[in-house]
């Protein structure tokens, strides 16, 4: 029979497995990977390991060893959770599955400290080597799904009807995002890494060199601003090396830009767009579709709507998003909502705000939709904005409630080689999150909540991380 002390070191194997395994799926596989099915409804592999290993790394000796205003902030906005999920659940038009989806960001947060735990005694090192094959496994499969290569079998086989036809990664963001990780990566680690010669060092230049040519290609504008961060920063920490001190200077101002980015964006969208009435097209009643296979219709309504009068050639996605801005934050403010926000759960949330019910955008896809949706798909609920998507359902409350969660984890980075592998991969998600989706879907909050985890389990030390470090003569930095 196993000893007590052989139980706890299997579980604690296991909840490290089960955390960085979800980690690792989100990262390389996007929305493909998140979609991946497992037995218990509405959660998918990744959010099911996730949950497992924080389960599992539950240790109260290790828990005591946290700092306390992470403690508290997870407890803070667990019990902001559970308050927001009680007074959705039961509402009119409140549909559960997108109640989960949309407190998941608010769940992720809250389970960050629990993640540290179950992260503690994971070296640095193995961090850095996911990071850097990843790109290489998502740029793969991004050209095998190009190719066919992928049949929709083995998607459907593994999530149904929400992974088929879904190419890989699924969002071209998350492509762009692997690529810009990558760029760092493929930095130099000398505390993480045995010594190289300089064939070694001139290859992993070339690796980042291709990178940066790759997401030039790649479609996605959000993931080639992303890259041109991660150079940036990939040139800074060669020049000068991130100490403890340098890290809070450092994490300041990543909060700053990540701030005025959203800032900039909400404030240029008020600016650039004015009010103007559009018409809401509906199908005639009883009409015969014509030969060409356009149906009839006919003008039932104006609604008004926030756009641009003049749309220069090639801007046409941006100036779609400043104007479904500008009417989230008008509706917000009109309706009242902007302190609490209003219908999670509900399909048609954005919609309104876009002056449109859910009635005429099932009639007419094409017209009677928000300026950023392409009407290809079904509901869009999300702004293609982490902050606005905040405000729209949360309010002013929520915005508040996660970036300060955020804040307070992130109080106290850890010098590199942890930061530029946790802190810079976390801040390129929100980059991209600022003009995406997928911050309000658990494939792209799920890595920001790893990637946070895993700095401040670089804080938890006790006897035993002590001895798995100094054991580890790769990962000194194990702090």
């Amino acid at each position: 029979m196993p000893s007590t002390g052989a139980v706890t070191m299997w579980l604690r194997r296991s909840a490290a497995v089960c955390v960085m395994a979800a980690l690792t799926i989100d990262v390389v596989a996007g929305r493909w990977g998140g979609y991946v099915a497992t037995p218990v409804p509405n959660l998918y592999l990744p959010d099911l390991l996730w949950v497992l290993g924080c389960a599992l790394g539950v240790s109260l000796a290790v828990m005591r060893a946290l700092p306390r205003p992470v403690l508290v902030t997870s407890g803070v906005v667990a019990a902001y959770l559970v308050v927001r999920a009680a007074l959705a659940v039961g509402g009119p038009g409140v549909e559960r599955a997108l109640v989960l989806r949309d407190l998941a960001p608010l769940a992720f947060v809250a389970t960050v400290p629990l993640a540290a735990v179950a992260l503690s005694r994971v070296p640095t090192r193995t961090l850095l080597w996911i990071l850097r094959i990843a790109p290489f496994v998502t740029v793969t499969g991004w050209l095998m799904s190009a190719l066919g290569a992928i049949p929709e079998s083995i998607s459907t086989a593994l999530g149904g009807a929400a992974l088929a036809g879904t190419w890989f990664p699924g969002r071209t963001e998350i492509l762009g995002v692997a690529l810009a990780i990558g760029v760092v990566a493929w930095g130099r680690f000398p505390q993480l890494t045995t010594p190289s010669n300089r064939w070694a060092a001139w290859a992993a230049r070339a690796v980042q060199v291709l990178f940066v040519l790759l997401s030039v290609v790649a479609p996605s504008q959000g993931g080639q601003v992303a890259a041109g961060l991660a150079v940036v920063w990939a040139v800074l920490r060669e020049w000068r090396p991130v100490t403890g001190r340098r890290a809070v200077v450092l994490g300041l101002a990543i909060v700053a830009v990540l701030g005025s980015i959203t800032i900039a964006l909400m404030g240029t969208a008020v600016l650039v767009t004015r009010e103007q009435p559009v018409p809401v097209p509906l199908s005639t009643p009883g009409a015969v579709a014509r030969a060409d296979g356009t149906v009839p219709r006919y003008v039932s309504r104006d609604r008004l709507v926030y756009r641009v009068d003049y749309t220069p050639q090639g801007m046409g996605t941006i100036l779609a998003r400043m104007s479904t801005y500008s009417e989230v934050l008008h509706s917000s403010a009109a309706d009242g909502t902007w302190l609490t926000g209003s219908g999670i759960g509900q399909p048609d949330r954005l919609l309104a705000a876009c002056g449109v019910t859910l009635a005429e955008f099932e009639d007419n896809r094409n017209d009677n939709k928000c300026s950023v949706d392409s009407g290809l798909g079904g509901v869009l609920r999300d702004p293609h904005n982490w902050a606005l998507n905040l405000l729209l359902y949360q309010g002013v409350v929520g915005v508040a409630i996660v970036a300060g969660a955020l804040l307070a984890y992130w109080w106290r980075p850890p010098p590199d080689p942890a930061f530029s592998l946790t802190a810079i991969p976390a801040a390129l998600y929100l980059v991209i999150a600022s003009f995406s989706v997928i911050a309000s879907a658990p494939f792209g909050i799920l890595p920001i909540a790893g990637f946070t985890a895993f700095a401040i389990s670089r804080r938890l030390r006790s006897d035993a991380t002590d001895r798995v470090a100094a054991s580890d003569t790769t990962s000194r930095d194990n702090l």
